[in-house]
Formats: structure tokens, sequence, C-alpha cells
């Protein structure tokens, strides 16, 4: 589609991308600025975050601005290189300091000394005041160099902390604290809260590295919600209704039933952690059985109904507990859904369908009483 935007160019700073959107949008243009960090309050990128600010324009127009690109990075003549800012590119005459963004060829007197360079080539050795024994001085041991701090800002490592302790730590605590030291089989609420957590951190763990990666996140299906996406949560339901009924002519064995591994539900709060549970369960796996695992193996093995067929494989193999009809169910779902997302690439319908799909399976286990 020509609104959609594709990458240009990584620019150095923010004065570097403002100089460089200026000029394309002087030559008619659609620009936009995007980064991976968080902006101020004034909705503007920090400057001082190197490498982070991607400029995107509009994919019809993108070889023109790749011509426009190459003129601004190619100076006319070294003179003209010599006499411009490093960042922004605004002639700098013969100061040191930039004058419209700040920049400056001196040396930053607070950074760090470079342990790469060499200074004994720059500090001419001082001539010994005296040959006498008494007065030579012995030479002190080179300290050394600290080591270098981390690539990532400070507030990405907390993220980055938070994404590490949602794959093991937080899981294994919550299952350590409620179910397993509940019994056998705990209750009802302490199984749902287990699930939602769990659901939640692998949830967390997925979104946060998309949103590392710098990819937007429509490209994932994780736009606004609108009133289309109930109609094709109607229409998934209604796939599933056929998938069920042909599962059950084909009379595959099944495995241990729901009371057998899992709680029931009891009282109204019960039934109400049923939704919650199963709402947090259904957005985790529709992000990464779905759109997360379709976008990379579509990426990786180049064919869409590939990735298609092996993410609804990944799907079921973790249903395998369910017997053999479980997992062949938990596969056809894999591929209905997946045919669905890559038709319309939006996850809430997924979401909603696959949500309303176990509260209704969990509804007539419990009415039937297994």
């Amino acid at each position: 589609m020509s609104g959609e935007f594709a990458e240009l160019y990584r620019a150095i700073g923010l004065p570097e991308a403002d100089a460089l959107r200026l000029r394309l949008e002087h030559e008619g243009i659609r620009v936009r600025i995007d980064d991976d960090v968080p902006r101020s309050g004034d909705g503007e990128p920090p400057a001082d975050r190197a490498g982070k600010l991607r400029v995107l324009v509009n994919s019809a127009q993108l070889a023109a601005a790749r011509t426009i690109l190459d003129d601004f990075l190619r100076p006319q003549s070294e003179e003209d290189a010599a006499a411009r800012c490093l960042a922004c590119r605004a002639p700098m005459g013969e100061a040191d300091t930039c004058p419209a963004c700040g920049w400056s060829f001196a040396p930053d007197p607070d950074a760090p000394p470079d342990p790469d360079r060499d200074v004994s080539s720059a500090v001419e050795p001082t001539p010994a005041l005296s040959t006498s024994p008494e007065s030579e001085v012995p030479p002190a041991p080179a300290e050394a160099s600290p080591p270098a701090g981390p690539a990532l800002p400070r507030d990405q490592l907390w993220w980055e902390l938070a994404a590490v302790l949602a794959v093991w730590v937080i899981p294994q605590l919550s299952g350590a604290i409620l179910p397993r030291a509940l019994g056998p089989v705990p209750p009802y609420w302490a199984d749902s809260v287990d699930l939602t957590v769990v659901s939640g951190c692998a949830a967390f763990v997925t979104l946060y590295l998309v949103r590392r990666a710098g990819e937007p996140w429509a490209r994932f299906g994780i736009t606004r919600f609108r009133p289309l996406d109930i109609l094709i949560t109607i229409a998934l339901l209604l796939a599933l209704v056929v998938a069920w009924v042909l599962m059950a002519c084909l009379a595959l064995p099944s495995g241990p039933s729901h009371d057998q591994l899992f709680p029931s539900p009891r009282g109204r709060w019960d039934y109400l952690m049923m939704a919650v549970k199963y709402g947090v369960a259904a957005f985790a796996e529709e992000v990464i059985c779905r759109a997360y695992l379709i976008v990379r193996l579509r990426d990786l093995l180049r064919s869409r109904g590939a990735a298609v067929l092996l993410a609804a494989a990944l799907f079921a193999s973790y249903h395998l507990y369910l017997g053999v009809g479980g997992a062949v169910g938990a596969f056809l779902v894999g591929l209905i859904f997946g045919a669905a997302f890559l038709v319309v690439p939006r996850i809430w319908p997924l979401v909603l369908a696959h949500a309303l799909w176990n509260v209704r399976t969990e509804m007539i286990t419990v009415a039937t009483g297994g």
C-alpha cells in the first residue's frame, strides 16, 4: 500500500534526523521519525541516543528518497565536509561548536579516557632532574582500565531485566506458591492465578522482543480494536464449530478427562477467574503462536503456507497431554487461526474467539460432569 512506511536511514541523533527530514519534506517526500526509546514529555525522542532514530519514508517514494539521502550524505568537496557539522551538517565555518545543534569537534572534558589511545606519542618525556640513585622514582604500576559499561540505556536495562525474570523466576515462583503448595488438585482460583501469571509473563517477553527489534506493532497484528473484529470473531467461532463436528466424526482417542487434570469452578468468583485466565491465556497464545511465530517463520522460510503449518504444529505439540484427539484438534485450530491471520492480520478477533471457545468448552465440561 502507498500509505506504508519503509526504513530509509538510521540517524546518528535527533539533529541529523531532523536535518534529513527537512530535506526530504522540501522535495515532497512523506517522512516519519521513529525510535525505540521512550520519548520526553514534549513528544521528542532524546537527542543523545545514538543510532536509535529511524527515518521512515513512504514506500512508494523510497527510490526518490534514497537519491536525496545520497546527496545528503555526500559532501560537495573536502572544504565543504570540513566546514559542516558532523551531526546535523549545518555550516560551522571556523567554529568548533555547531551553532545549530551544539555539537562540537572539541573533546568532552568529562569523557572517560580512551584505553586504546597511545599517549606515549602525544606526551613528551620529561628530562630527569638528577641522575643520582636517590632521585630516581620507580614508575607507578599501570592501573587496569575499568570494564566497559552496558551498551543499552538504563531504562532499557530495566525492561530487559523484567523480561528475564518473566522467562523463569516469576513463573517458577507462581507455581511454587500457588498450586503445588495447595495439594495435588489446587483450588480453582489458585490454578487460575497461576495460569494467568505464566501466560502474562510469556506475552510480556514476546512483546518486549518485538519492541526491542524496532518493528511496528501492526506487522504482528497488534492494532486498535474495530467493530470489524467482532464479525471476524463470529466467523472464527463458526469455523471452530465445523472443526469440532469433524473431530467428533473422526472419533480419535482422547486423553485424561478435564476433572482429572484441572479443578472445576464452584462459585461466582471461580467463574470470574475463568474469564480472566482464559482471556490472558488466549492473548498470550495468539501473540506467540500466531502473530510472532507466523511472522518470524514467514521471514525465515520465505513461505506463508510453511509458516502456518509449522506454527500450528508447534501449537499442537504442547497439547499432547490431551491425547491424540486433543493434539489433532489443536492442530486444526492452529491452521484455522493461522490462515485467518494471513488474510486479516489482526490479533483481536483471534484472541476473542480463542477465549470464548475455551470458556464454552469448560462450561460444557462442568455441565456434563467431565
